[in-house]
């Protein structure tokens, strides 16, 4: 279930809950006013609450962190430089970028996992990546 939902459902519950209660108490307190908490004033709240919830979690998700743009900015390198080569290995990944071998491999893996490369060889040294 996506974020979005849980909220959703999580604020219409919760204005379902206070309109119940507020209804009770405002027909117990003001039994003679022509003013009423009604269904229509839920229902209000609850759209009102999902669209700002929707809205900031949209933004969220559009706002990427600085370790984030940096990540895309150094998986693009890789891409760059596997295509002028035709392949890479791990440590090529390393020098290129600066980064440990741990952080070179989990680049090499994440791009992979995308289906950008592919690799060859299975373990150590012999291992590369070429273009998919």
């Amino acid at each position: 279930m996506t974020r979005f939902w849980k909220i959703f459902i999580t604020v219409f519950i919760v204005a379902f809950s206070a309109n119940v209660l507020i209804s009770y108490l405002w027909g117990i307190f003001f039994h003679d006013s022509s003013l009423q908490w009604n269904t229509t004033t839920t229902i209000a709240a609850i759209v009102a609450a999902t669209t700002v919830s929707f809205i900031l979690h949209k933004k969220e998700a559009r706002e990427a962190s600085p370790e984030e743009k940096q990540k895309k900015e150094n998986l693009d390198k890789i891409l760059t430089a596997v295509r002028e080569r035709g392949t890479i290995t791990n440590n090529d990944v390393e020098k290129l970028l600066g980064v440990s071998d741990a952080t070179a491999t989990r680049y090499l893996q994440s791009l992979e996992k995308e289906g950008k490369l592919l690799q060859i060889g299975t373990t150590g040294r012999s291992v590369t990546y070429k273009p998919k």
